[in-house]
């Protein structure tokens, strides 16, 4: 057993979580513009946590079990939320004593997303993130050359209208180039299989970097040409309300988006 003769009580305490830092509320400010009612599972805040604690272990911070877990991002998130007027407006619950720094980041940045991206850009550029990614990654190889011939059986099934979210900095993208509140950089398509077709995005990228999209949501129809249909119905009435930024991707209002491709499911 250990010898505790000498050990104080304030070694024995738990460790307090510390004061969230103006850097974490920038990086928390750019993930509410993204998804203000984002929940602890969501994928962003669960990103956001594990990017926190990173932070912590390369500034060589003693943390708590509970440090900048998935829970406390969510309660932070909707704290910040106390300085939103239209959160406010919605009537939906806010949490109490938001603190000076948040109404601090709130005035300096919420409104200038361009200033907003540069602190985001600098946070993640100038912070090593160990413990985000695996350390080290091997290299991968393509499959070796095969030939002959090669025959398929394309079957028919249910199929999925998808909305992705891009979960990076808007100026890992369009430098420069702002994104309204309460709007989202988004990639609308069809797939038997979500989860593959973002690996299937995500290959051009390097494993280690930050950059990654996450689903919005999924529409599911009973075969691939009713999917179809209603993927070129939603990209369609992107191109009519002016979302489109070529492709498959728009810049739109999350809530409009949702609506848009739900009705065409239904």
């Amino acid at each position: 057993m250990a010898d505790l003769s000498s050990t104080s009580p304030a070694d024995l305490a738990p460790l307090r979580n510390p004061p969230w830092t103006l850097d974490e509320m920038i990086l928390l400010l750019d993930l509410y513009r993204r998804a203000p009612q984002a929940d602890k599972s969501h994928e962003a805040v669960v990103m956001l946590s594990r990017q926190l604690n990173a932070m912590a272990e390369f500034r060589g911070l003693a943390r708590s079990p509970t440090y900048r877990n998935p829970v406390g991002v969510a309660m932070k998130l909707r704290n910040l939320g106390q300085q939103d007027p239209e959160f406010l407006k919605s009537g939906r619950a806010g949490l109490r004593n938001a603190g000076q720094l948040n109404a601090e980041v709130w005035t300096r940045y919420a409104d200038r997303p361009d200033d907003l991206a540069g602190e985001v850009a600098r946070i993640l550029a100038g912070m090593p993130m160990p413990g985000v990614f695996a350390p080290n990654p091997r290299s991968s190889r393509g499959p070796a050359p095969s030939f002959g011939g090669y025959a398929a059986n394309r079957e028919d099934g249910e199929t999925i209208v998808y909305l992705l979210e891009w979960n990076a900095p808007i100026s890992a993208l369009f430098p420069g180039r702002p994104v309204p509140v309460g709007h989202v950089v988004a990639k609308i398509g069809r797939s038997s299989d979500t989860r593959r077709r973002i690996a299937e995005l995500s290959a051009g990228y390097p494993p280690t970097s930050a950059l990654s999209w996450s689903v919005i949501a999924e529409y599911p129809h009973p075969g691939a040409q009713a999917a179809h249909d209603a993927e070129r119905a939603l990209l369609d009435h992107a191109d009519a309300q002016g979302w489109s930024i070529g492709g498959e991707f728009v810049i739109a209002p999350l809530a409009a988006l949702k609506e848009a491709a739900r009705a065409l499911a239904r």
